[in-house]
């Protein structure tokens, strides 16, 4: 049997593929229940840091965005501006990726 995957906020197992947020929190990818997230979003923690969910709609339609940013970016300016828009889409790859192979995989669905 894996590790059980605690939501951050309120310290409960999160049992189901749906229930779960990840969030990406400096570089750091945290699991929350989606009911925990809503209330954690709406804190003071969200003003000072960045708080984003790396799965689920709106994460989806964010990464969309950002990849479709960035391939213009890189197609359409020159210059030192095109490396750190793909830099900044490989690192939200990987912070998928990494949400992904850590906590996504291992509910059930």
């Amino acid at each position: 049997m894996s590790k059980p995957i605690i939501c951050e906020q309120c310290h409960k197992v999160i049992e189901e593929k749906e229930d779960l947020v990840t969030a990406s929190i400096f570089f750091r990818v945290k699991p929350y229940h989606y009911f925990c997230y809503g209330k954690d979003v709406r804190g003071a923690r969200s003003v000072f840091f960045t708080n984003h969910p790396l799965n689920g709609l709106s994460g989806n339609i964010s990464y969309l965005l950002t990849l479709l940013m960035t391939v213009a970016l890189f197609l359409f300016t020159e210059g030192f501006i095109k490396y750190i828009a793909l830099v900044y889409l490989i690192t939200e790859t990987s912070l998928r990726i990494y949400g992904y192979c850590t906590y996504s995989r291992h509910l059930k669905i």
